[in-house]
């Protein structure tokens, strides 16, 4: 266990925490008067510490979601925004997670609507809704960089949308649709997943779009497979997969 830094861009760097289940990567975006922290992992070690030795503007945090692999580090910080709809959410997984006691809670949570636009001075966040994986997965979209963080909305892999608090594929395929259409045609435009490869092009998007389309229309079905929750179906498509339940 442990972390990695990678200056990504100018201002803006990837954390990789390191695990046995699967690395997890944070991103840390710097503007003129704040920064942000989107995501904080398995919270292993002193992500605080670390995220103020990169930055010494004030921090806000921010979660693609709450699944157990995002939330870890969250005891560290005095408040962290989350989608409303990941509330329910956090109550399952900080149970999952030895770096989160019960006093945690939710009392560090700022419940968030809707699409927002988050100044960092100079740097303009959008982040807006794409339920699937989880029912109130959000991404980042940071356009003068082109530069979009997904979390686990999709990633050079598998996403799961058989987990207790996921969406069907109509809802997912819905949260692709408006992922898509906030990327535009921008020919610069990267990727920047909570998992696996990176970065990423918009082709991966297209991908899953495409997953759905063979879902929805019969014309696919997944192989049936067993995990943690039981069983489930698994379509591959391309690099991708989409985990459903049976």
């Amino acid at each position: 266990m442990g972390y990695q830094v990678e200056q990504i861009r100018e201002h803006t760097w990837m954390i990789r925490e390191e695990s046995p289940l699967c690395p997890v990567y944070m991103y840390l975006l710097e503007g003129d008067k704040e920064a942000m922290l989107i995501d904080t992992g398995y919270g292993s070690g002193d992500l605080k510490g670390l995220a103020e030795s990169l930055t010494k503007l004030p921090l806000r945090v921010w979660l693609t979601h709450a699944h157990f692999d995002h939330i870890g580090g969250c005891r560290q910080f005095q408040a962290v925004s989350v989608s409303r709809e990941e509330l329910s959410v956090w109550e399952c997984n900080w149970r999952m997670t030895e770096n989160l006691r019960e006093e945690d809670g939710k009392s560090k949570l700022i419940p968030v609507d809707g699409s927002v636009s988050i100044d960092l001075g100079g740097r303009v966040i959008r982040s807006f809704l794409t339920p699937g994986h989880s029912a109130g997965c959000r991404c980042f979209l940071d356009p003068a960089h082109h530069m979009v963080f997904t979390g686990d909305v999709c990633c050079k892999g598998d996403v799961l949308l058989n987990l207790p608090c996921s969406r069907d594929v109509r809802t997912y395929q819905a949260a692709l649709l408006v992922l898509r259409r906030e990327l535009g045609k921008d020919p610069e435009m990267t990727i920047w997943p909570g998992h696996h490869d990176y970065p990423l092009t918009v082709s991966i998007v297209d991908q899953f779009l495409g997953a759905c389309d063979r879902l929805l229309e019969n014309h696919a079905s997944g192989e049936l497979t067993e995990g943690p929750w039981g069983m489930a179906r698994r379509l591959s498509y391309g690099e991708i997969g989409i985990v459903y339940p049976a």
